[in-house]
């Protein structure tokens, strides 16, 4: 593995919120730091997936790329289920400081 990927994953592992490219647009620090890397990561690897050659970061085979590409992708992964989460909390804080009505039941039965 290229030395530059090598410390690009550790980045991710690390700091897996510098790299949300899913959310990145709604969230609070939209800085596109990785940018320079990521997007010509992304157009290598739609390339392979289509079979055509690509130029971009011609220094890393395709093993690599692949392997970059699947690090990124498991970030995402993660910081969707972090998203998820963080809104089925939230809706716990408001079940649990809402009055409930209809005689201290909540819609749906008690949970």
């Amino acid at each position: 593995m290229h030395k530059s990927m090598e410390i690009l994953m550790a980045r991710m592992e690390s700091h897996p919120e510098e790299f949300d490219l899913t959310f990145r647009t709604i969230q609070l620090n939209p800085d596109k730091r990785w940018d320079f890397v990521i997007k010509p990561l992304m157009e290598r690897a739609e390339s392979m997936v289509r079979g055509e050659p690509s130029f971009q970061l011609g220094f890393l085979s395709d093993e690599e790329v692949s392997q970059v590409f699947q690090k990124l992708m498991q970030v995402q992964g993660d910081v969707t289920t972090q998203r998820i989460m963080n809104e089925l909390l939230r809706d716990s804080k408001v079940d649990v400081d809402a009055p409930s009505g209809r005689g201290g039941l909540k819609f749906g039965g008690n949970r």
